[in-house]
């Protein structure tokens, strides 16, 4: 929805513009905090899309995928504080209520089991040998 609002920017402003009554119209400074939600959050629909596979085993991919996440928020350009910020709220969530998924015994056998990922996919040696045990 925010990357069409990006895309339709253009006859949106020439249609506010020309309207009598129009509501206020988004200052330069309120675009850029749209365009950092885009990317912060292009990675989770990403994420999302992967995770929702029907045709393929889905559960071996949640600790790559989320440690790639982590990794992806790091590295993301940021132009606003308010980006930022949001940047850093996303991090401590994601931190929080999926960064003990690697402990979860479900979980890690069935990373330990699927041959793409064995242990490297664990953030911790000892999450990794205790799958295997």
């Amino acid at each position: 929805m925010i990357e069409r609002l990006i895309d339709i920017t253009t006859p949106l402003s020439a249609t506010m513009s020309s309207l009598p009554r129009a509501p206020d119209y988004l200052n330069a400074s309120e675009w850029e905090i749209i365009l950092d939600c885009i990317h912060i959050l292009k990675p989770f629909e990403t994420m999302t899309a992967e995770l929702s596979g029907e045709n393929y085993v889905t559960i071996s991919s949640i600790i790559p995928l989320i440690r790639g996440l982590q990794h992806i928020f790091k590295n993301v350009p940021i132009e606003n504080t308010i980006g930022e910020a949001f940047k850093n709220i996303l991090i401590d969530v994601v931190s929080r209520r999926l960064g003990n998924l690697e402990t979860n015994k479900i979980v890690a056998k069935a990373i330990f089991l699927d041959p793409r990922f064995k242990k490297t996919a664990f953030g911790l040696l000892e999450n990794a040998n205790n799958a295997q045990k």
